[in-house]
């Protein structure tokens, strides 16, 4: 039995979202941009618009068993709604791309997010 199966696919997204933006935020500040622009990078990347279309890029790139936990964080009903500045649909596949980061950090998987974040990445600066 692993870490997670007790956790449902809100409170993968919940963690997976703090491991999510420490990367950014560590990928950000390596990038060597000015203190002004960390922030506005680093928002550019966690923002749920953005992670929605790195998610639908990315969900070929899953296993099977992170796609099951991506489709559990795209279908969990938050209770609250999704951000101004982010449509239902984006919202929910925000949250999936959390899940699966998420997952993948209470199993301990570190060399799976980093390959994983590096598609990220390299979808995010394709688009």
């Amino acid at each position: 039995m692993n870490k997670t199966s007790n956790l449902n696919a809100l409170q993968l997204a919940y963690i997976g979202d703090a491991v999510y933006d420490l990367l950014v935020r560590e990928f950000v500040l390596n990038s060597n941009k000015r203190l002004n622009d960390l922030h506005r990078a680093e928002t550019g990347l966690v923002c749920a618009p953005s992670q929605a279309k790195i998610y639908s890029r990315l969900f070929e790139s899953l296993t099977e068993e992170e796609k099951q936990i991506a489709k559990r964080g795209r279908n969990a009903q938050p209770k609250h709604r999704a951000p101004k500045a982010a449509s239902s649909e984006e919202y929910a596949s925000s949250t999936a791309l959390e899940a699966v980061f998420g997952f993948l950090y209470l199993n301990g998987n570190i060399e799976r997010i980093q390959e994983l974040f590096s598609l990220c990445i390299n979808q995010n600066e394709e688009a």
